[in-house]
């Protein structure tokens, strides 16, 4: 949802592609994480304006009729829950064939995006004289695409399929879906899922879900087996610590060191952990003492 927002506030100014495999998608849920956006959003520019109006005070440089002015035009009008929506392009696959087409069809998609932005810049350019142009939500280009998930009809398709095969398709899938990433200077989340396997494992990714002898532990491991695993640029595997509280690991990286956060699922989406559901032996958690805590929004 923060995509379509200014960089002054951590967004990136662009739109999302949504493939949804699984039918897991909820438009409410990301109505509800739009409307508490916006409402920070505008809390943060308000506190923006009054540190101005502070500074400029100090300076003897301001008036209160300047401030009035200034406030409104920190947030555009056009910023609300249903053009955040309007930014979010979800495609629902049913298959292994629909879904292997519609990220064939992402590059096509991209740069039709692209060329009606540049479209909206000149228009614009030659109609700024005319009253309320300056309020059309501009047309952003795709930013992220996101994948929900890789594996679902891979592991759902009937038995005897040919697994050499779908293997060639994964590394297609894979390669093509890097080749986006670079061309278009985008990101690409992929969500895989995560299978049993019985036995030993080593792998930083694994998480064990039983006690006893090694050879019999019961291990959750990422689907879609070693070749997938590798052929992913950075990794993060979402989990849970004894005490219930949700992690993310960052598993692999060709530029950060491995290490662990903790977070916590809202309805108004992702935040920092209450102080009250720390867990009191952090082990190896390293946490930003200097980041300012997400979670009263």
């Amino acid at each position: 949802c923060a995509l379509p927002i200014s960089r002054i506030y951590g967004g990136v100014e662009g739109e999302a592609v949504y493939i949804d495999t699984e039918g897991s998608f909820s438009p409410e849920r990301c109505y509800t994480m739009a409307q508490a956006l916006v409402k920070h959003v505008q809390a943060s520019a308000a506190r923006r304006e009054q540190q101005r109006l502070m500074r400029q005070r100090q300076q003897q440089l301001t008036t209160t009729a300047t401030a009035a002015t200034t406030t409104k035009s920190l947030v555009p009008s056009w910023f609300n829950p249903n053009t955040i929506l309007n930014g979010i392009h979800v495609f629902r696959v049913h298959d292994e064939t629909s879904q292997t087409l519609t990220i064939k069809h992402l590059e096509q998609f991209i740069k039709g995006r692209q060329e009606d932005c540049l479209i909206q810049k000149e228009r614009q350019k030659q109609q700024q004289h005319q009253e309320g142009q300056m309020g059309e939500m501009p047309i952003a280009p795709i930013k992220i695409v996101i994948i929900d998930s890789i594996a679902f009809h891979y592991r759902s398709s009937i038995s005897g399929a040919d697994y050499k095969a779908r293997t060639r398709s994964l590394a297609e899938i894979s390669s093509f879906l890097s080749h986006l990433a670079t061309a278009f200077d985008i990101a690409v989340v992929v969500i895989n899922q995560m299978t049993t396997k019985v036995g030993s494992g080593s792998s930083a990714d694994v998480v064990s879900t039983s006690g006893g002898d090694l050879n019999d532990t019961t291990k959750l491991v990422p689907a879609l087996g070693e070749s997938w695993a590798h052929a992913t640029t950075t990794r993060l595997l979402l989990d849970f610590m004894p005490s219930g509280v949700r992690c993310c690991r960052l598993v692999k990286s060709p530029h950060k060191a491995a290490g662990t956060a903790l977070y916590d699922v809202t309805e108004n989406g992702i935040r920092d952990v209450p102080p009250s559901s720390l867990p009191r032996q952090r082990n190896d958690l390293t946490l930003d003492a200097s980041k300012r805590p997400r979670t009263n929004y």
